[in-house]
Order: C-alpha cells, then sequence, then structure tokens
C-alpha cells in the first residue's frame, strides 16, 4: 500500500492510525515487514532467490558492522579514565569541574571516533570502531539444546513454526512478531546462547532443522 500510493512507510501508519482513532477504520497494527513485488517472470526463479538472499545479507552485515561500530564507540567513550587530581593540589577539585572534563574528553573521543568512521569512504568500518571482543564461535551444548527446542515445538500443536533465524533470534533474545519478548522472555531458550555469534547459531538451527524434518520432505528439494 506504501508504495502503492507513493508515500513513506511511517506517514502511511500514522495516517492509519488517525482514521482509527476517528472511526473511520478499525485496522490491526503489526511490525513492518519486507514485501517483494515480481513486475516481470524472470528466467530464473532460484537465482533470483538466490539474488535476493544474498543482498539481504549484504544489508545485515553492514547494519550489524554498524552497530558494533556506535556500540565500540559509546564504551570507549565509557572507558575513559577519570583524571586524578595532582599530588600537589590541597583542596580537592570541584565534582563540576571534574564533571566538565570527564565530559570533555568524552566528547573528544566521540568525535574523533565519528570523523573516522565517516571518513572511511571504501565502505569499511575503522579498527578503532570494531567490535570490542571476538564473539565464541562455538558451544558444547548449542546443537543438543537447538534439538531439544525442536521437539519441544513439535509436541506441541499450538506451536508457531519456526526457521533457523527465529530460533536464532530466540537464542540471543531478540524480540520477533512471531516470538515477542512478553511472552518468551521467561522461556528457557530465551537469549540462552547471546554470547554466541548468530551466524553460528542460525547454522547449526538450519542443520537441525532439516535433519527433523520427515526423510521424504528432505529429499523433495533435490528432485527437478
Amino acid at each position: 500500500m506504501a508504495n502503492h500510493m507513493r508515500m513513506p512507510l511511517p506517514m502511511l501508519l500514522a495516517c492509519l492510525r488517525d482514521l482509527q482513532r476517528c472511526g473511520e477504520i478499525v485496522c490491526e497494527f503489526q511490525e513492518p515487514s519486507l514485501c517483494v513485488q515480481l513486475l516481470s517472470r524472470p528466467r530464473s526463479l532460484s537465482s533470483l532467490a538466490a539474488a535476493i538472499c544474498q543482498r539481504l545479507a549484504a544489508v545485515e552485515k553492514s547494519t550489524v558492522a554498524k552497530l558494533d561500530a556506535m556500540y565500540s564507540v559509546v564504551l570507549a567513550a565509557a572507558q575513559v579514565p577519570a583524571e586524578s587530581p595532582a599530588a600537589d593540589t590541597m583542596a580537592p577539585p570541584l565534582a563540576s569541574d571534574w564533571h566538565k572534563s570527564l565530559s570533555g574528553r568524552q566528547t573528544a573521543l566521540l568525535h574523533g571516533c565519528i570523523s573516522a568512521y565517516f571518513d572511511s569512504r571504501d565502505g569499511t568500518v575503522p579498527s578503532l570502531l570494531a567490535a570490542p571482543a571476538t564473539v565464541p564461535t562455538a558451544s558444547q551444548f548449542l546443537r543438543s539444546d537447538i534439538k531439544v527446542f525442536l521437539r519441544c515445538q513439535q509436541a506441541n500443536p499450538d506451536a508457531p513454526p519456526v526457521n533457523a533465524r527465529a530460533i536464532a533470534r530466540i537464542l540471543h533474545g531478540l524480540t520477533s512478531p512471531a516470538f515477542p519478548t512478553c511472552t518468551w522472555s521467561k522461556h528457557h531458550f530465551w537469549g540462552l546462547y547471546a554470547d554466541i555469534d548468530f551466524h553460528t547459531v542460525r547454522r547449526i538451527a538450519l542443520e537441525e532443522v532439516i535433519a527433523s524434518r520427515p526423510h521424504k520432505l528432505r529429499l523433495r528439494p533435490m528432485l527437478k
């Protein structure tokens, strides 16, 4: 609808909310999702799907790099050491002066980091803004916990279907429309592997999702 009306999505949602408040319409709002419209039939749907996945993966990688850069800048500013007063100073410094000095050094650091980020023209994140620590990429119990989670979901007829990304989001404690924080925050698996690399969790989850399918269903994508 937003594309058809040539309106930004936030503006369209605001208009719909205004109409609902006036009693003109009744609608239910959910989180925005991606919609792909095919203007013409492509020669190969598989190639198109692969290209879309590759593009979305590149966008995701860029977005994650920006978040890591922002986190690193804030963390570096928070860890700016406080300057201790000189030993020959008899009177202690005023608290306001100390805060001004600390704030000034933090501001200078933030300005330097932000300038380095925007001066990087090749699209890479400067080393100063890189993620502060290496995220673990393995866990002894990750695969077995994913198997247990899948069995619990399959045993519950009312449970929503899950894919590899949904499992990874649950294990990282990331909310989604199908698995919101308000419902899942007290679940045993919620955020259980937040310290493990997200892509590693998703890859292992995909392997287990495929392995949990019936044998015929697993062979079907291979048939032409």
